[in-house]
């Protein structure tokens, strides 16, 4: 999974002037639930046609 792909599953049904307010939003909440990883030099990857990402992979935190 990555944050774009999470991004766009989100914001993708939501009317254009929400999608960048939300995309904010949705990568806070996968910062606090998700370990995220890349490489050095990240890719900015289209989340919607209007907003770009840069890309991550995240996979959920263990729960301790």
């Amino acid at each position: 999974t990555t944050l774009s792909s999470v991004t766009r599953a989100i914001t993708g049904p939501l009317p254009a002037r929400e999608r960048y307010l939300q995309a904010g939003r949705v990568a806070q909440t996968v910062a606090r639930l998700a370990s995220a990883s890349g490489e050095r030099e990240r890719a900015w990857v289209a989340s919607t046609e209007e907003l770009l990402v840069e890309e991550w992979a995240v996979s959920p935190r263990a729960v301790s």
